[in-house]
């Protein structure tokens, strides 16, 4: 009967493998190649997505632009639209030979009428400087007079007319502006005193 086999403690496989169960023979640390592989991918994906994003900015910012673009034509088509009614009756005004002055006058001042109704709903406002205090941020001054009512500083005539658009200056008054009194001649009287002398 032959002797039992011994086992030489160590010599096991199971006994000598890890604690963690990993492999000695595999590397611990990644290679360099492999990091290097890691960092080119990532970088190749956020370029991707830079890409992507420069993409779908460039669409939401040509879309945008031809929005703008339709919304500026339609509101000049639509202001266009209700002035040429008053185009037409300055037309037709013109083209009346029959008329007197009398009546070509009022049909102009009924045309006037009508154009400023149309601006106004647009929002324009004429702008009302005449008696008032001069105010450089709503009218510029042409020339100035001496002026026996208004006093100095104060608007005495309106050349041109200002408007106020949606309460945006869009174009200020051109007007003449008072100095002030104009210069008296002052003028000595002698008055006879008896005794020859005179004063």
């Amino acid at each position: 009967m032959g002797e039992p086999e011994q086992k030489t403690i160590g010599s096991d496989p199971i006994q000598n493998a890890p604690v963690d169960g990993s492999d000695p023979q595999a590397p611990t640390e990644p290679t360099q190649e492999s990091e290097l592989d890691l960092v080119r991918r990532q970088s190749n994906e956020y370029l991707d997505m830079l890409q992507r994003l420069k993409a779908e900015f460039d669409n939401y910012r040509k879309r945008k632009d031809k929005e703008r673009i339709q919304m500026a034509d339609q509101y000049r088509g639509e202001v266009i639209r209700d002035i040429l009614p008053v185009l037409d009756a300055l037309n037709l005004a013109v083209a009346d030979t029959t008329h007197d002055s009398g009546s070509f006058r009022r049909g102009i001042e009924l045309i006037l009428d009508n154009l400023m109704t149309t601006l106004t709903k647009l929002g324009l406002e004429r702008l009302s400087v005449t008696g008032t205090p001069y105010d450089p941020s709503l009218a510029e001054a042409v020339t100035m007079v001496p002026h026996a009512v208004m006093p100095e500083g104060t608007v005495v005539e309106e050349l041109v007319a200002g408007f106020r658009l949606n309460g945006r200056i869009l174009r200020p008054a051109r007007v003449v502006v008072s100095s002030g009194l104009p210069p008296s001649n002052q003028t000595t009287s002698t008055l006879d005193v008896p005794g020859g002398e005179s004063t």
